[in-house]
């Protein structure tokens, strides 16, 4: 019983903080020899740490410490190894949370960068609409 609750509260925090799951397919079919070949599936699925974090950041932001959750996004923002799609995600996010409202220590110049890099380095991004949205709205 105790490894049942274990494992469905491990489950519970997985979902409950919205952590990202990239899942990953592959199609191969045995050969003669048993090594996978064109017709068989295998998945493999994989929990990102950095999408966990960007993910806890959001959860931080939600509940007002942006301090908090800019000082999780930081390294990763630093960082030019990260899936293009997450990138893109944690500048938007970050641009979000410099500019943001009720972000008692915005940095609107910090989060026009963020925004603007997103552009140059994603200019058909699914975000730019949004990043172009921000900048309007956000004092030079």
């Amino acid at each position: 019983m105790k490894q049942w609750y274990g494992v469905a509260t491990a489950l519970f925090l997985v979902v409950s903080t919205g952590c990202g799951v990239h899942s990953q397919t592959q199609m191969s079919d045995f050969d003669k020899e048993g090594r996978p070949g064109d017709n068989y599936s295998v998945q493999a699925t994989i929990v990102g740490k950095e999408t966990a974090q960007l993910e806890n950041a959001r959860t931080l932001a939600r509940s007002g410490d942006y301090p908090g959750a800019i000082s999780l996004l930081e390294p990763l923002h630093a960082r030019h190894d990260l899936d293009a799609k997450l990138r893109q995600e944690i500048l938007l996010t970050l641009g979000e949370m410099y500019g943001a409202p009720l972000n008692a220590q915005r940095d609107y110049a910090k989060g026009r960068a963020c925004l603007e890099e997103l552009l140059k380095d994603y200019p058909d991004s699914e975000h730019a609409d949004r990043a172009r949205k921000l900048l309007d709205a956000m004092p030079h």
